[in-house]
């Protein structure tokens, strides 16, 4: 069996993340590619993100500057975020993290004035 060379992994999760926007999701997000259970409510939107290839790790990328949604009504609770195209492809799944960045799992109920925040290095992304 082959596998792909660092640089390649790398081309790789570069062309499945490009022109893709955070959204949040109450649900898992189908891996399937389909967009599924994304937010909605009051000035919800998609937040544009940049990125940067893990060093030494061609198989992962991660945020390299803080991404902020900032609720102005109830957006019920959110549980994932996913990295999606304007065609509504979801070409990556990430489970919301502890905004005190413990990594533990931690579901948010979001209301009015609440932000979901993903701190630098926050949304990871992982070549599988």
């Amino acid at each position: 069996m082959g596998v792909l060379t660092n640089p390649a992994e790398e081309l790789a999760l570069d062309a499945a993340l490009t022109g893709t926007k955070i959204a949040l999701c109450t649900g898992t997000p189908d891996e399937s590619g389909a967009m599924s259970n994304e937010v909605t409510g009051p000035n919800y939107s998609r937040q544009a993100w940049s990125y940067s290839i893990v060093q030494g790790n061609p198989t992962e990328a991660s945020n390299d500057a803080d991404v902020i949604f900032t609720a102005t009504g109830s957006w019920g609770t959110v549980t994932h975020a996913a990295a999606v195209t304007d065609a509504n492809e979801v070409r990556a799944v990430v489970e919301l993290v502890d905004p005190n960045d413990t990594g533990v799992a931690l579901p948010q109920t979001v209301e009015s004035g609440n932000d979901v925040r993903f701190a630098v290095g926050q949304f990871v992304v992982t070549l599988d």
